[in-house]
């Protein structure tokens, strides 16, 4: 028997989101410590619209600490899958908080070019900071469906699994 031991990688989604030490950065440390201790692999799914928000709108500490994170469970042979949150994609800092538009909550909310779009960006977003890149994908809350809207977009980036 295999098991799988996931991770989402990503801010809390709430009425206040929480900071990344406390939500990405310190849980996801002692997770790789557990890991390294019991020789156990992880998968991680970083939450790659929330990257992407953080190098748009300049938050450059916090992104830089995700991004060595990940380089750092890449490094220890973790692997690490595509995480889709799709109300990235209509979200914006106001300089305190994250203020998010649901009425963009799944890919199919997009048209299907856009929800190819949002694909591609993502997937580029996380392989440039890995040695191989993902072929797993995990959809955030009920994006997945349908399926058909977005899955030759997946299949183009070379995501095959769907977890």
């Amino acid at each position: 028997m295999k098991i799988a031991i996931t991770w989402d990688y990503e801010l809390f989604f709430g009425d206040r989101s929480g900071t990344v030490d406390k939500c990405m950065i310190e849980p996801t440390q002692r997770l790789i410590s557990l890991a390294e201790k019991h020789n156990v692999p992880f998968t991680f799914f970083p939450d790659a619209g929330c990257l992407l928000k953080f190098e748009e709108f300049n938050l450059d500490n916090e992104l830089s600490e995700i991004q060595k994170q990940i380089r750092s469970w890449d490094n220890l042979g973790h692997e690490t899958g595509l995480h889709i949150h799709p109300h990235w994609e209509k979200s914006s800092w106001n300089g305190q908080e994250w203020e998010h538009d649901l009425s963009y909550y799944k890919l199919s909310d997009f048209n299907k070019e856009n929800a190819a779009q949002i694909v591609r960006s993502y997937t580029t977003c996380i392989n440039r900071l890995l040695r191989k890149p993902m072929a797993s994908f995990r959809a955030g809350g009920w994006c997945v469906q349908p399926f058909e809207h977005f899955s030759e977009a997946l299949f183009a980036e070379g995501i095959t699994v769907d977890t």
